[in-house]
This record gives C-alpha cells, structure tokens and sequence, in this order.
C-alpha cells in the first residue's frame, strides 16, 4: 500500500513539475508581450488557495493535482464576438452609451427589460470619453461578471459589452508574431526544461553512459517456452544448470546457444526459490554486429538498468545536449515507426514507469521527467487544434488568408481537435491496459 501510495506522489510531482514548466513558458513571453494574464494556477478544479495578485494576474492552487494552467485574456474563442454592423449611439438618452459598440444582430437577442439600472450604470461607468472600455472599467465590469445576484440576460448583456470591446492587453488583439511566440513559449520551455535537467544531472548524479541489461524478466511472451514452463515478469534468473548468472548478458548468451537443450533454472519469485525447467525454441535471429544466426529463445524480454556517469559541467553540457537530440530523435522515431502501439503511452505507461525508475532511486525518476517533459514538448507541437502545434497552425492559416479566423471557425477547429485528442487518448488508454493484462505485449 505505502509503495502505491509512493508512486501515486511521484507521478503527481513529476506531471505537475513538467506542465507547471510548459505553462509557464507561455506566461513569460505573455508578460514580456504585456498581454494581460488574468491567472496562473497550480493544477486544476476548484480553487483551494488563492496565493494573491500580483501585477494583474490572479495565483491560485487548484483541487484536482494534474498540472496546472495559465489563462490570458483574449485567448478563448469565448471571448471574442465576430465583426459586425455597430448599433449608432442615437437609442434612448440613458442607455446609448451602455449599448455603444454592441451588434444589432446581437441586440436583437437581448431583452433590455431584464437588465437592471444598477448593471446599465456599471457599463456606462465603465466606458469612457473614446467610447471604450477603460482598464478600471474592464476590470469593474469582470468582476461584476462573476456575481451570482446576475440574471441570465444581465450576464450576456455584460459578455456582449467586454466582447464588443477588446481588450488592447488582449492575446487577440496582438500581432500575429507576439501570438505564435507565445505559443511556441511552452513547448519549447518543455524541451529547454528536460535539457537543463539532463545538464543539471550530468554533473551532480550523471547521465546514462551504457545499458545493462539484467537478470530479471519484464515481459513473458504468451505461447512461448518461457510461458508454458510458468516463469512470470518479476522472476530473476539466479542460475542456470550450475552457472550462477549475474546480468541479463549472460543469461541470453547461454539461451541462444542451447537450441533444443532442456535448461535447468533457479529462479527467485518474491522471498521464494523455484526450480523451473525450459527448452530453447530455435530462431533466425539478429545479432548486434546486424548479422543472422540461428539460435535459442524462450520468450522473454529483461529489465534494462542504464548505467550512471559524472562529468564535468562543460562536458555535461556536451553530453546532455547530445541526449536531448537522441531523445527527440527516438521520439520521433517511434511515433512514426510501425511499431507505434509499442511507442506511445498514457497516464498508467508513465505511472508504471515511474514506479520503476522510483525503486532504482530519485536519480532515475528525474532522468525519466527529463526524457517525460521533453516527449510533452515534442507532442505539443503536433498540428493538432487543442494543442500547441494546432494553434500555431491556424496562426499559419490567419497568415496566409490575411484576416483574423471568425468565432466560428475557431470553435470548429477546436472540435475537430479535440474528436481527434480523444481517439487517440481512448486509443492510448486502450493501449495501456493491453499492456498490464498477462501476457498483453506480444
């Protein structure tokens, strides 16, 4: 119970960690665009906490422990209203500069009658000499959005008039370049993050030099001979006839060389001792010099254990961007390679990772946030509305046709994005428990 209980907080450290990360590379380069960041959260949910305001942007920390967020003013669809004809100010003395600025298609679905004096002078209040909304007034006017006391009418007459006047500070009311920066911000903090934490490591507890392989099985392959003699993921191959076996190495060279030779194991399940008998089926197989041999299997795959080592913090750095870029390449490599099923991963293929690299020691767990915030920033650049890369796309878009996308065809963009998120995300779940069945990685 202790050790789930453990692993259930690594992986909330570690996710939260690496999207707290992400998010703030949008934040940073918001601010240093002086868009208007309304608020900056530590996971999400209900708001547990809040930590303050500080230069406009509201600090919280959030109920449900996954990540965190930053909203910037201007930059949900839910904020905009498209262009259209503007009601003339000559209505009715008291209630032409309320309803300055405001469409008449929209008017038109508005009833008048069910806004109160109160609410119609907060808006004329709020709008100053220009016939815009003043900061203090934009400000007034959210917060009175937020009142429960408010009719439904009263809180889209208020949607309409915050809408009707975009916000100079707003993301959408920046150039185009300002906004793709932005955007790029977090996957490339994501990437930057897991190469200073490669560097960090390199120096301090070191980076992986080589791979062992060990004496413990990781993965039983059904309907094999490692299957039908009973050996399970866990067991560690402690001998073999009278050879002791110390690694994984070993304990293959003497497999692929007893095709059709019954092999006597001792195998160490738990606290127990096991005799276990298996007879090496033979396979054309693919050495590491790339050459075919025919050999012995059984029909199990070992743990792999990287080996550590330190350097000194130039080399590190050396040695760190070179994994960084072989990260990224593997990466890419396996998303695109047949075998992605075997490459791609949910929330349950990251917490088992975790579990594992956690009994290796907290060296290991930051190795694997390292090479898990670069894999978030490599995935957020995918051209996918809903993600980084699919903003960054329609941006493209905007480019290219000269003129801002309506309402409309962001709210669609954002539905074929998210239909496509959630296929994969059923597909990746799907994956995941296929691979905690017995058996269920072939």
């Amino acid at each position: 119970m202790m050790h789930l209980v453990s692993t259930l907080i690594y992986f909330i450290v570690v996710l939260s960690v690496l999207v707290v990360a992400h998010e703030w590379g949008h934040y940073i380069v918001a601010k240093l665009f002086k868009m208007r960041v309304e608020e900056f959260s530590l996971f999400f949910g209900k708001r547990l906490l809040r930590l303050g305001v500080r230069h406009g942007t509201e600090y919280n920390i959030r109920a449900v422990p996954l990540g965190g967020f930053v909203r910037i003013a201007g930059m949900d669809p839910s904020d905009l209203f498209d262009a259209a004809p503007v009601l003339p100010s000559n209505d009715t003395p008291d209630s032409a500069p309320a309803l300055h600025g405001l469409a008449e298609a929209d008017l038109a679905t508005l009833d008048k009658s069910q806004i109160s004096q109160k609410v119609r002078e907060a808006v004329i209040g709020a709008i100053g000499e220009e016939h815009s909304l003043t900061p203090t007034g934009r400000a007034e006017l959210e917060a009175l959005l937020l009142s429960p006391s408010l009719n439904e009418q009263e809180r889209r007459y208020l949607q309409m008039v915050l809408s009707a006047h975009p916000d100079p500070a707003g993301y959408s009311q920046k150039p185009i370049w300002q906004r793709a920066l932005v955007i790029f911000a977090g996957p490339f903090m994501s990437l930057f993050f897991g190469f200073m934490l490669f560097c960090l490591l390199g120096f301090t507890v070191g980076l992986p030099d080589s791979i062992t392989r060990t004496n413990v099985i990781e993965t039983v392959v059904a309907n094999t001979p490692a299957a039908q003699s009973g050996l399970k993921a866990g067991d560690k191959i402690v001998r073999i006839d009278s050879t002791p076996i110390r690694n994984g190495d070993q304990m293959v060279q003497i497999i692929r060389a007893s095709v059709g030779k019954p092999l006597h194991l001792l195998v160490q399940r738990g606290k127990e001792l096991l005799p276990i008998t298996v007879t090496p089926k033979p396979q054309i197989i693919t050495t590491e010099k790339g050459t075919k041999e025919r050999a012995g299997i059984i029909g199990v795959m070992v743990e792999a254990e990287p080996k550590l080592k330190r350097y000194p913090p130039l080399q590190a750095i050396v040695r760190g961007t070179q994994i960084t870029f072989l990260s990224i390449d593997m990466m890419l490599r396996g998303i695109f390679s047949r075998d992605v099923r075997e490459n791609i991963g949910g929330p349950i293929a990251i917490a088992s990772q975790i579990n594992n690299a956690q009994q290796q020691g907290p060296a290991y767990v930051a190795l694997l946030a390292a090479e898990l915030s670069m894999s978030l920033g490599v995935v957020n650049l995918f051209p996918i509305p809903i993600l980084d890369g699919g903003h960054l796309l329609l941006l493209g878009i905007e480019a290219a046709r000269r003129r801002k996308l309506t309402t409309k065809e962001m709210y669609q963009a954002q539905f074929v994005g998210l239909a496509i998120i959630g296929i994969i995300f059923l597909l990746v779940m799907w994956n995941d428990i296929l691979r905690i069945l017995p058996h269920g990685k072939q």
